[in-house]
């Protein structure tokens, strides 16, 4: 989210420089009640990737998982298990499930259980903007991550505390494996995931934030305003 506006400081037409830009940046925010960690038991070597399945980006980075990433995996961990979770698959998901260690769940009412139970989220999209949603509220919900460098590079967290990050297929599955056996790794994924985006990503701080940028732009304008007609020629009355 942001947010741009500016302060004249001079006469607008003489230079681009009379124009002092003051941009605020404010990033995604997470219902950090909804998205909380439950004691459950994990399904044990179980992969999640989550998100709208009828979107393209999506779409591409599922079956990058299911052809790339998955076999590496299989040949570490031959009983690993992939959930794909999300609304709307197109015809090429929904054939994965016909291998019985891919499930496609198709809608559900709530994807946290499916996250919260997974060893592990992967997010290796292919192609991204931003910070990926799908990537907070994992972390929100105490599920390890291991996500795209693009996805890193949009969020402060810390590889190797807050996250583990990959950029190629080979890298996925050896972090997915480490992370699968490394059970102190695990735990503190779980535990400053969930706190980074506690400090980074809550609504609330982020909400408040907001509406302080409003105030301050709101008061900016309004003396903008006031200079202006302070300035202005004085209508006649025959031209009311």
């Amino acid at each position: 989210m942001i947010s741009l506006y500016r302060k004249h400081t001079g006469d607008l037409s003489s230079s681009d420089d009379a124009l002092d830009l003051d941009v605020s940046v404010l990033p995604n925010g997470v219902d950090l009640d909804y998205f909380h960690p439950m004691a459950q038991d994990r399904r044990r070597f179980n992969i999640v990737f989550s998100g709208k399945m009828s979107y393209h980006a999506n779409v591409a980075t599922a079956l990058y998982l299911c052809q790339q990433i998955m076999p590496l995996i299989w040949q570490e961990i031959p009983e690993a298990t992939l959930t794909i979770v999300g609304s709307k698959p197109p015809k090429a998901l929904q054939l994965l499930g016909r291998d019985p260690r891919i499930e496609v769940t198709g809608y559900v009412h709530d994807m946290r259980s499916y996250i919260r139970r997974a060893e592990v989220m992967l997010s290796p999209m292919v192609y991204s903007v931003g910070i990926q949603n799908k990537v907070l509220e994992a972390m929100a919900l105490g599920t390890p991550t291991v996500v795209a460098t693009q996805a890193a590079e949009a969020l402060k967290a810390l590889p190797g505390r807050d996250l583990l990050v990959a950029a190629t297929a080979s890298e996925f599955a050896k972090q997915t494996i480490c992370l699968m056996h490394d059970a102190e790794l695990h735990a503190t994924l779980s535990r400053c995931g969930r706190r980074y985006v506690e400090e980074q990503h809550n609504w609330g701080m982020v909400t408040d934030r907001l509406i302080d940028l409003y105030k301050r732009v709101a008061i900016l304008h309004q003396g903008e305003i006031a200079a202006n007609v302070s300035e202005a020629p004085l209508l006649s009355s025959m031209s009311l």
